[in-house]
């Protein structure tokens, strides 16, 4: 369950709850028998961006049976978001993704190669997905373009990346593919359908879904429906449903407001 604010200090928690948090379609990627969301923790991990300039980042744990939280970690770079896999927690972290112990929260691995870390999405215990929005330096020139990575979790290599359009949000995975949001800042109205092939480890970049507004946040509902939120370009929050199979928005219901937090 994740909750994002659209303030300068960004929150996103993580509930870590002792339940089956099924992820639908993960049949793309190996041992689909398996459920990797099951976590055994009753921690809520909850974490800041920090000041941008300062990369200081933090993570919270707050056990809600006790009423009580404490800094997990401190100061961590500048937290793009979090997530967590088994025992394992995941820190967007620029230009890195940082791999923590979710109970003693050491650092036990860390994912480089990334360019800019948005969100991750798991398929299996194996692999993983990455999106980056593009990478400017000092001079406002492009150095790395906006793209999604295939990652594999035992090695924490970056096996594949497939370049995008728009700034690369959120994802849902569906019927074996992954959906990709790419309204980060309002760059685009664009969905764009990615097919990882698991046997030879490469991303192919199907097409595009055209939503009518630049999507942040993806969620599965089924096999063949994903919805989305999302702003249009009057700044207007909607939210969509969208028909895997026809790739076209099938309802679409206004919010009233800007989309600001996703749960």
């Amino acid at each position: 369950m994740q909750f994002l604010s659209h303030a300068s200090s960004r929150l996103l928690l993580t509930a870590a709850l002792a339940a089956s948090l099924a992820l639908a379609g993960c049949d793309i990627f190996e041992d689909p028998d398996s459920n990797p969301r099951e976590i055994t923790t009753a921690t809520v991990l909850v974490s800041s961006q920090g000041n941008f300039s300062d990369a200081n980042g933090t993570v919270t744990a707050y056990d809600p049976t006790e009423e009580a939280a404490s800094t997990a970690l401190a100061p961590v770079a500048t937290i793009q978001s979090i997530d967590v896999l088994q025992d394992r927690l995941f820190v967007m972290a620029g230009d890195r993704v940082d791999v923590h112990d979710v109970e003693s929260f050491d650092q036990v691995g860390q994912i480089s190669g990334v360019t800019n870390a948005r969100y991750i999405v798991f398929g299996s215990t194996n692999l993983a997905l990455v999106t980056n929005i593009a990478q400017f330096d000092d001079d406002g020139e492009a150095v790395a373009p906006p793209s999604v990575d295939l990652v594999d979790l035992r090695t924490d290599e970056v096996v594949d990346t497939a370049e995008l359009t728009g700034s690369p949000a959120g994802m849902a995975v569906a019927q074996n593919r992954v959906f990709v949001a790419q309204g980060t800042f309002g760059s685009s109205e664009a969905i764009a359908t990615v097919r990882p092939n698991t046997q030879t480890n490469e991303l192919t970049v199907e097409d595009s879904i055209e939503a009518g507004c630049a999507v942040t946040f993806l969620f599965a509902l089924s096999d063949t429906e994903i919805s989305g939120l999302c702003n249009t370009s009057e700044d207007e929050g909607q939210y969509i449903v969208v028909d895997v199979d026809a790739r076209e928005v099938i309802s679409r219901t206004d919010l009233g407001g800007r989309v600001a937090t996703a749960t």
